[in-house]
């Protein structure tokens, strides 16, 4: 790994020198943090040979018999499974109490972890692989620390919501920033602008940009509801998580040994008009296809 903590890339026309650099990383065995086996990333990448819970362990919402919903405490909040809780007598809980020895530290024996629901790539991170699926977003950023616009993002002459009032784009910068007509200011970033057309461009299986105070991110709309409030919300999906194919293009020949990289679950890719759009390997199974109970009608 890198000094980062990424993996090091081999583009397609890298030295001989910076592959072999790269391929005694990606051939280097290493242990998984998350179930204990042994891989290496030039087999495992995209492979999802493992498993990961999403968040930590919370509660969920049960009914009593007598129809009142209670929150029941102690669940995976992904899978809603609960955890494998040791269970003491009375005379072990009073003997906690007082003794000097620590079980976590001094090794008494613990239960076995429950498995993870979602499939991931073997890794030596301890934190939580991102699949890119965001959940229940609404159409206007509550806090104005969002915002949605076309795919690519805002074009000259489209028509954009700022300071409440309509306006026209004039100029689009690099960074997808914008000057405006009639108005004294340039290089509005992205975020401040609003989208007049989004509620109704914005269907689900359609792409657009997800603009924040330091990005800007593709993403493909996988869901839209209508809450008790009218707002409308949103399931989506950043298509641009994961390690893009062209910085890992020359350890593709090396991964043909252990079989063809792109029959792998995080090597299949997004496809527009029959032409593969985005195509990052992604290290983790897409949470809705896992877990059906998040989707949300």
């Amino acid at each position: 790994m890198t000094d980062n903590g990424q993996l090091p890339e081999a583009k397609l026309y890298a030295s001989e020198k910076e592959i072999a650099d790269a391929w005694e990383e990606w051939a280097k065995l290493r242990v998984c943090a998350k179930c204990g086996h042994a891989f290496n990333w030039l087999q495992s990448f995209g492979s999802w040979e493992c498993k990961q819970h999403l968040g930590p362990i919370g509660c969920k919402r049960v009914k009593d018999q007598w129809g009142i919903t209670k929150r029941d405490y102690r669940y995976w909040q992904c899978c809603l499974k609960p955890p494998n809780t040791a269970r003491r007598n009375d005379s072990e809980i009073v003997w906690n109490n007082i003794r000097s020895t620590r079980p976590c530290v001094d090794k008494f024996p613990t239960e076995r972890d429950v498995p993870g629901c979602v499939r991931c790539d073997h890794t030596e991170a301890i934190h939580i692989l991102d699949d890119g699926v965001r959940l229940g977003f609404p159409l206007l950023s509550p806090t104005d620390v969002y915002s949605f616009a076309p795919e690519g993002g805002h074009k000259v002459n489209d028509t954009v919501v700022y300071m409440g009032k309509e306006r026209i784009v004039a100029q689009v910068y690099f960074d997808k920033s914008v000057d405006l007509q009639d108005v004294d200011r340039g290089r509005i970033t992205p975020v401040e602008l609003g989208w007049s057309e989004a509620k109704y461009k914005m269907t689900i299986g359609s792409f657009c940009d997800w603009n924040t105070d330091d990005m800007s991110m593709p993403i493909k709309i996988l869901n839209r509801r209508i809450d008790s409030r009218a707002n409308i919300l949103f399931d989506f999906k950043i298509m641009n998580i994961g390690m893009p194919v062209h910085q890992i293009a020359a350890m593709i020949p090396h991964m043909a040994k252990y079989g063809d990289p792109i029959v792998r679950p995080g090597w299949q890719f997004e496809k527009k008009d029959g032409k593969v759009i985005y195509p990052h390997i992604q290290n983790c199974e897409n949470r809705l296809d896992a877990l059906p109970h998040l989707k949300r009608a």
